[in-house]
């Protein structure tokens, strides 16, 4: 068995000084490349960007950003009921919304721009932000009343 003495000599000594940062040419910290896309995105005007989202962005990040603007589509369109629960809420949303899909104006109005009256315009994005050729479940109109994602993380 070997001395502690004759251990410490075969370590290394560890330096109780902290290693300087990299120099940088500019005081901010760097930024991911995504951060960097989506910060030139943001000068551009609405129609630029537009334009080069779909070529610049990933498509889970273009998709969840839909999602996000459907959400907050549908829940505009909760604004105008009063009920006690989001399950009874939804279930109405459900309903209108279906109504202006199967027998409203939704099959003249999808191929043109949204509706003059503002709440078939509402309707109308909120259609549109969901494909436009199917309807939001009720599921999923509550799930967007109470600001949950589609899909959560698993917790463990």
């Amino acid at each position: 068995m070997k001395s502690t003495r004759e251990q410490q000599q075969r370590t290394p000594a560890r330096s109780t000084t902290t290693a300087a940062p990299p120099a940088t040419s500019s005081p901010a910290a760097p930024i991911s490349d995504l951060a960097f896309r989506e910060n030139l995105l943001a000068l551009l005007p609405p129609e630029g960007r537009a334009l080069f989202e779909p070529l610049v962005l990933p498509g889970w990040l273009r998709r969840r950003r839909n999602l996000a603007e459907r959400d907050a589509a549908l829940r505009a369109l909760a604004a105008d009921h009063i009920d006690s629960t989001s399950w009874r809420i939804a279930r109405r949303l459900n309903i209108e919304l279906a109504r202006y899909f199967t027998r409203g104006s939704w099959q003249y109005d999808r191929d043109r721009g949204p509706p003059a009256d503002p709440r078939h315009a509402a309707m109308h994005r909120a259609l549109q932000l969901h494909g436009g050729n199917k309807l939001p479940s009720r599921s999923t109109i509550q799930r967007a009343l109470a600001s949950r994602p589609a899909r959560q993380p698993k917790t463990f």
